[in-house]
């Protein structure tokens, strides 16, 4: 074997030694944080729980943020010469999808629905992409 490969796996078993440090070094200051009183145990668990809903104040900050991307993506698309069918295509799925998303926000959607309302966007999504591969 040449010195190249050596070298390579050296350095794989350097790094395989770096990251197996670092995972009992985390663990351990981990169950530290706890067992000193900086993480109480039930701020762990609650996060295991799953998504909290948001209060209307996130909710207002994400639609402010959304409608943002809206404006800069309806005027990309004013910008955009005639011609750019590709670049066209792909912001008016950006603006379709900040519009699903607007929507799943304002209406409170549970997630259990979303997944349906992003199925809908797929066949959109799957169209562009045959559409730039022929193109």
């Amino acid at each position: 074997m040449s010195m190249w490969q050596w070298s390579l796996i050296v350095l794989s078993v350097l790094f395989l030694g770096v990251f197996l440090f670092t995972g009992f070094r985390y663990v351990s200051l981990k169950k530290k944080a706890v067992k000193l009183g900086f993480v109480p145990k039930e701020d762990l668990s609650e996060q295991d729980v799953g998504p909290q809903s948001p209060s209307d104040d996130e909710k207002q900050q994400w639609l402010a943020l959304l409608r943002q991307q809206q404006y800069i993506c309806a005027q990309l698309i004013e910008e955009l010469p005639k011609s750019d069918f590709q670049g066209r295509a792909a912001l008016s799925c950006w603006a379709i999808f900040l519009d699903i998303e607007i929507n799943i926000i304002e209406h409170a959607i549970p997630h259990s629905q979303v997944a349906e309302l992003l199925e809908a966007f797929k066949g959109i999504l799957d169209k562009v992409d045959r559409g730039s591969r022929s193109g």
